[in-house]
């Protein structure tokens, strides 16, 4: 619930009312999260790898929504899943 709240963006089935549009600069990253003995929450970030390991496989567009829109997902800010 933590990590959530302090994402301010709606990204995939992370969707919030406030925030309703994806942010990549501020928010392309991953959120690690610990919990202390006494339940305090600690977050921290790591950065998002956008290229493959390889030259084995190519590599997915970042575009956001646009990406899903072309490929015929036509609502991308539904909880669970995508509506064709």
């Amino acid at each position: 619930m933590h990590s959530a709240l302090a994402r301010t963006e709606s990204r995939g089935a992370h969707a919030r009312e406030d925030y309703p549009n994806r942010n990549d600069a501020a928010w392309l990253k991953h959120t690690l999260a610990w919990v202390a003995a006494d339940g305090a929450v600690r977050l921290d970030y790591r950065p998002v790898h956008l290229t493959t390991l390889s030259d084995d496989v190519q590599n997915i567009p970042s575009d956001g929504p646009d990406v899903l829109r072309n490929a015929g997902f036509n609502d991308w800010r539904c909880h669970g899943s995508m509506s064709h």
